[in-house]
């Protein structure tokens, strides 16, 4: 499954390769230093936010899982 241009996910197993590509993002993306200067706008950073969206989406609307919040503070209760 190529991720480039990827706006939807349909299947288990698509689920996991994106998880899988994000991980190997963020992988890349720390070992280059872009992931250490906090509040910064690159092209690891939207890609990651992008997939992350997309993930999410799947998540919500076929597993059925909660949405998550940005703030680790909060507490989501159905």
């Amino acid at each position: 499954m190529i991720l480039n241009g990827i706006t939807r996910i349909t299947n288990d197993i698509e689920y996991d390769l994106l998880k899988s590509h994000i991980n190997v993002l963020i992988d890349e993306a720390t070992v280059k230093g872009y992931l250490s200067e906090q509040g910064a706008d690159n092209e690891f950073i939207r890609e990651i936010a992008r997939l992350g969206k997309i993930g999410a989406i799947y998540e919500t609307e076929v597993l059925r899982l909660p949405k998550r919040s940005n703030n680790p503070l909060v507490l989501e209760v159905e």
